[in-house]
């Protein structure tokens, strides 16, 4: 694509169009191969999932410039206005970066790596599902309540440590196993996670956050599909999945623009506005116009964060990777590793109440040119590479109290839309910290059977 970006003129919108459907239609075979799969099997192929993700933000929401309706288009250039020229660009790294993972998954070694997820997924393997789903449910409940009620009542320069945003994740790990389960109690443990699931649905509603809304429903679907399959559950999944967004896409908007995304919550005030808005959705108080096609669409503000770089005003990342690995609670001044895309918002609309994504490639770029673009690919095909294998032990051995981890790879690979520090590097860091806990926990109950014979 870059060979041909000197040759395209800026209204040429078809030639973006054409390069775009030519890239996806190469994918397709791939992903329809994952509808003949196991649940199981298409969960540990974190590469997959990162290919879905590419199909969704890098083509389907990318085509909005040269295939979708004119305000939905005006809406998402009115980030940063762009060419056709510059959208081709966009799309080259996009897929430049992208076929850099998916080269380095063949390539990269590990015989090492196995050996450590063998070893660690032995620990977990008897432990019994029930005692499982209530330790996600006892540790991530307690952990949510902590991080909403901090979100809730936000207190300027105060950071919480992301452990405890980790931690209240395994309430998503318990809805999924408590929707799967089919053993002894199957019905009520997956009354309990339809529950739960609603319940963290409504308090990420409050929050005025559309991720923690969705976030649950998708689990629960997720279980319901490793229950019930793929093909009988897929479908109807991603027809409520885009429902619940669509209904409260315009609300959560527009109460974000009348009292900012990290505001104190008032149950007074949001609560009578976000019902009002969902039950009377063309109602003139709120935001008559939603575009959803434009939230998936990262070209203008991909296309931006190049133009920032090649102008000397691009990111410094590359600072944060020592950080990544430190602990807040031991470090408390290390600097927030997440703050990249509400930096790069300012520096496009000059507000920090909310994050602009780049893409996790262009994302390189945004820091270290080209040369970042092969690093990120590279990066990132390493990592899903070793989630992957790590994933694949879990599912295979059943050893379920690892699932937060066997999931953590799907999870990164969603967020091809984010940053590489923050998105992918961090969290990796977690499932290390995970693997060299349980070699020294190994190794000393080792040590003491051979003491005690």
């Amino acid at each position: 694509m870059l060979a041909v970006v000197d040759h395209v003129k800026a209204d040429d919108w078809w030639v973006v169009g054409l390069l775009l459907i030519i890239s996806g239609a190469s994918l397709l075979p791939y992903l329809y191969s994952a509808l003949k799969r196991p649940i199981t099997i298409v969960l540990a192929d974190h590469l997959l999932v990162l290919a879905v993700a590419f199909f969704v933000y890098f083509i389907i929401g990318a085509l909005l410039l040269s295939l979708g309706p004119h305000d939905e288009v005006e809406f998402a250039m009115s980030y940063y206005r762009i060419n056709a020229s510059k959208a081709v660009s966009v799309a080259a790294f996009n897929s430049i970066g992208f076929g850099f993972a998916l080269m380095i998954s063949l390539l990269a070694p590990k015989r090492i790596f196995s050996r450590l997820s063998r070893l660690a997924v032995r620990v977990g393997v008897r432990v019994p599902l029930e005692w499982v789903i209530a330790l996600f449910l006892i540790i991530g409940l307690c952990s949510y309540i902590y991080v909403w009620i901090f979100d809730a009542n936000p207190q300027p320069d105060t950071v919480i440590s992301g452990s405890w945003r980790s931690l209240s994740n395994l309430l998503l790990a318990a809805i999924i196993l408590g929707a799967a389960h089919q053993g002894s109690g199957a019905k009520v443990f997956r009354f309990l996670s339809i529950c739960i699931a609603m319940a963290l649905a409504f308090s990420g509603l409050l929050l005025l956050n559309k991720g923690q809304v969705m976030m649950p429903i998708l689990a629960l679907c997720m279980g319901y599909i490793w229950r019930l399959g793929v093909r009988r559950v897929a479908l109807p999944s991603l027809v409520i999945i885009l429902t619940i967004f669509l209904i409260i896409a315009s609300p959560v908007a527009t109460v974000r623009n009348l009292y900012g995304a990290s505001s104190k919550v008032e149950f007074d005030t949001r609560i009578p506005l976000l019902w009002d808005g969902i039950v009377n959705p063309k109602k003139d108080t709120l935001e008559s116009d939603y575009y959803p096609w434009a939230r998936f669409c990262y070209t203008p503000s991909q296309a931006a964060a190049i133009d920032l770089y090649d102008s000397g005003n691009g990111g410094t990342d590359i600072e944060l990777i020592g950080w990544v690995f430190l602990p807040r609670f031991l470090f408390p001044n290390k600097p927030v590793i997440t703050a990249t895309g509400q930096e790069f918002n300012y520096k496009l609309t000059g507000s920090m109440n909310s994050s602009t994504g780049q893409g996790v490639f262009v994302n390189g770029y945004y820091n270290l040119g080209f040369i970042g673009v092969v690093f990120s690919g590279l990066g990132v095909g390493f990592i899903l590479t070793y989630t992957s294998l790590f994933a694949a032990f879990v599912f295979k051995s059943r050893a379920l109290i690892w699932l937060p981890f066997a999931l953590l790879g799907s999870y990164m690979a969603f967020r091809i839309d984010g940053f590489f520090i923050g998105d992918f590097l961090g969290p990796f860091s977690l499932l290390l910290y995970g693997l060299i806990g349980i070699m020294i926990i190994s190794k000393i109950l080792n040590q003491s059977k051979r003491k005690i014979l």
